[in-house]
């Protein structure tokens, strides 16, 4: 019965569309999160629509929402080990050491 709903979805349905709808919805909450999950699980929604998109729509919406997943993780991760200066006090902290 659910495989054939699948099925259905899969023939009738836009797998691309719910695909970009469900990486959009994940990528927002994580966004919006980043304060409650902080680093312990940066990129933990982003897990749900890679394994949505292949339930529902096969390999391809998997890779897309892949591919997606992987082109937003900069924006919802903080870079760590810089070589961006935050403050310019630190300028001379670091002078003083080299």
């Amino acid at each position: 019965m659910v495989a054939s709903k699948v099925a259905a979805g899969r023939k009738h349905g836009h797998p691309y569309a719910i695909t970009l709808l469900l990486v959009a919805l994940c990528a927002f909450g994580q966004y919006e999160g980043r304060h409650v999950f902080g680093q312990r699980a940066p990129l933990g929604l982003l897990y749900l629509p890679v394994m949505a998109s292949a339930i529902l729509g096969g390999w391809r919406p998997a890779l897309l929402a892949s591919v997606l997943s992987l082109l937003l993780s900069p924006l919802l991760v903080a870079p760590q080990f810089t070589f961006i200066i935050a403050r310019p006090q630190d300028v001379g902290a670091i002078l003083e050491i080299g």
